[in-house]
């Protein structure tokens, strides 16, 4: 009916329903399914039109990965930097990435949690010397910055959320690297991290002479293929990373938009959330894992990716193409070849690494050359051992390398 609430549905997400789903779905169970997340979807911050207007781009200035290669030229340089965004996007594991990169080891990452802090962490603490005098003496994380001999990263990790007076405090470590009267060995680099101003975020904002001890301030932009390129190696639950793929804007919502009280929001953090949340043993369906996943990624969200996982066990059956029996799999739509890929994806062993690499010479002679870059992609990111086996050494001497060379030499550790 014109003006409906059906209306309204398309009108908001245009393309955010996979080809296969209206087909796959009883009409009425596939509009009472997605009709609940109507009333939610603008409080995630999901655009109402087309996938141009994606809320990260107008917060975003840096991919992760090249926010990782950029922050590790500056670590190498002991150039001290601030990195910025909103809440969840993985900025200190970021950092972690890029002191590994510039030849930290990741027990010299030092990680001072500035919230919890106050001045005397900076400072240290006052102590009468033996000849009657008084010096502060150094504490905790700055206490083993101050004694480095080796390459050393230091964090002032939420460093936006402390208060005025710890801010304040490291001012001088941030310009003249000192604290407590001693000099950082030049062994160790600084850098910081904050979130941006916005509702529930409980940021104090930053001091100005603070801001202007760092040589710059790179803000950090949420990016599907690189939270799914993350994910993949991190036990993510498969569906869940085909989701993202699927539907990008769904990783992050808006910061104008983010919800009120304690209602969640999607967010790289709370997609990774909901991936736990999935091994808690629950009954799938249930009335149970749909509360949980909800308070993960809040209503529309979970709402979105429960649709996607029943279409996702309709798609064509993993444990058929690791037989070899590819069936009609190659014809299917975008959305099930991305369900498709990251599940063999995660599935792949040195058993059926033959059996992979034809089914992905059978994509590419169908002329989804895309997808089958996408598979084999995905098991040299999660099983890099399997680039070792022989059907992977053949399937790259052959038609299969010509076409997923470039893609493998990126994803190649």
């Amino acid at each position: 009916r014109p003006g409906s609430a059906l209306d309204a549905l398309l009108d908001a997400l245009p393309d955010a329903l996979p080809d296969a789903l209206p087909d796959a779905l009883p009409a009425a169970g596939f509009f009472v399914t997605l009709y609940r997340a109507v009333s939610q979807w603008r409080k995630c911050g999901y655009p109402s039109g087309s996938r141009s207007n994606s809320p990260q781009r107008s917060i975003s200035t840096m991919r992760s990965s090249a926010f990782i290669t950029t922050a590790a030229s500056a670590i190498k340089r002991r150039q001290t930097f601030l990195a910025l965004s909103q809440p969840g996007l993985g900025k200190s594991s970021c950092l972690v990435a890029a002191a590994i990169l510039a030849g930290i080891d990741p027990d010299d990452v030092l990680v001072s949690h500035c919230p919890t802090d106050d001045q005397s962490v900076a400072t240290g603490l006052p102590s009468f010397n033996d000849d009657g005098t008084a010096s502060f003496v150094p504490i905790g994380i700055l206490a083993k910055a101050l004694r480095a001999t080796r390459p050393t990263l230091l964090l002032l990790d939420d460093i936006t959320h402390a208060s005025s007076e710890v801010q304040a405090a490291y001012l001088s470590l941030c310009l003249n690297r000192e604290a407590s009267g001693q000099r950082l060995p030049d062994c160790v680099s600084i850098c910081a991290t904050g979130n941006f101003k916005g509702r529930g975020m409980g940021t104090k904002g930053l001091l100005h002479p603070l801001r202007t001890r760092f040589t710059t301030a790179i803000t950090l932009e949420a990016h599907a293929e690189d939270w799914a390129e993350w994910a993949t190696g991190q036990h993510i639950d498969p569906v869940v990373v085909a989701f993202i793929r699927w539907s990008p804007e769904a990783l992050i919502c808006d910061a104008d938009d983010l919800p009120k009280g304690f209602e969640s929001h999607p967010s790289p953090r709370t997609w990774a959330g909901l991936s736990e949340c999935l091994n808690w043993g629950l009954p799938r369906g249930g009335a149970e894992e749909r509360e949980v996943l909800c308070g993960a990624v809040g209503e529309a969200s979970a709402t979105a990716w429960l649709a996607f996982r029943h279409a996702h066990g309709m798609l064509p059956h993993a444990d058929a193409i690791l037989r070899g029996d590819f069936g009609q799999a190659a014809d299917a739509t975008p959305g099930v070849l991305y369900s498709v890929a990251s599940t063999l994806a995660y599935r792949a062993t040195p058993a059926t690494m033959e059996h992979l690499c034809n089914f992905a010479l059978h994509l590419a002679d169908k002329g989804r050359g895309e997808y089958a870059s996408l598979l084999m992609g995905d098991i040299s990111r999660r099983h890099p051992d399997l680039q070792e086996t022989t059907a992977y050494a053949a399937a790259m001497c052959g038609p299969l390398g010509d076409i997923l060379g470039g893609a493998l030499l990126k994803n190649t550790p």
